[in-house]
């Protein structure tokens, strides 16, 4: 891919950002670890701005938020169906963590807080079947390691989804929603120490709810895995 448009859904806690940077920096870096050399163009429709012509760009991303889809702002919608109209039209789509979400609200899933709890931390995901066939995660290994952090989840995938990934949290990690959309609920953008300033910036949060923070802590890292598929879908979308 030569030039990404990356579709900013929110801002991080400045507490994160300090030092980490952004979602849409997030994304930046990783793909640049990836290998993959692209320019960048970004856009924020919580704050106004519609999608740029499209014709220049060679995929779009969807980041994650902190705001819910559940609460669905004027703008979230609208924003979706122009993301799915495009996607039509063939320029591949990534959805990640609120993109997710938001795509699979779209075409009628159902978004809920997550009925498993919180999800927060590097986690292990596990492939399902046709995740192991899919153009973009099928060389990974059938069981792989990347960050997440969620509260909110597809609780009901809309019509014609595949699940692609699972995990004892949800079994909804990942899905094809359509040729050239690829939605994932964790973060595959997310690097340790970012991981770690998340896990800071919600820490009484985590701990007043029972979580064994110092393990989440001590157990997050940069994620290989998740750098590979953001690599493998900047070249197969």
């Amino acid at each position: 891919m030569r030039h990404i448009l990356i579709v900013k859904a929110g801002d991080t806690a400045k507490s994160v950002a300090e030092g980490n940077g952004d979602y849409d920096a997030w994304f930046r870096k990783a793909f640049q670890k990836g290998g993959v050399a692209a320019g960048f163009t970004v856009v924020r429709p919580g704050e106004g701005q519609g999608l740029p012509a499209l014709g220049v760009f060679d995929g779009l991303v969807v980041t994650g938020s902190p705001k819910s889809v559940t609460a669905d702002e004027p703008w979230m919608m609208p924003l979706a169906k122009d993301v799915l109209a495009a996607a039509e039209r063939g320029l591949p789509v990534l959805g990640v963590c609120f993109g997710h979400q938001l795509l699979c609200a779209a075409l009628g899933g159902k978004v809920a807080k997550n009925p498993s709890g919180r999800e927060i931390g590097t986690q292990r995901m596990e492939l399902t079947e046709a995740g192991r066939s899919d153009p973009v995660l099928r060389n990974l290994a059938p069981i792989f390691v990347v960050n997440t952090t969620h509260e909110d989840a597809v609780v009901e995938a809309p019509a014609g989804a595949v699940a692609l990934v699972k995990n004892a949290n949800s079994e909804f990690q990942a899905a094809r929603l359509g040729p050239r959309v690829l939605t994932v609920q964790f973060h595959p953008e997310l690097d340790g120490p970012t991981m770690i300033a998340k896990l800071k910036s919600v820490e009484a949060e985590l701990a007043a709810g029972g979580a064994d923070v110092a393990a989440l802590l001590s157990s997050a890292r940069d994620t290989p895995d998740g750098v590979s598929l953001l690599r493998a879908w900047a070249r197969n979308g």
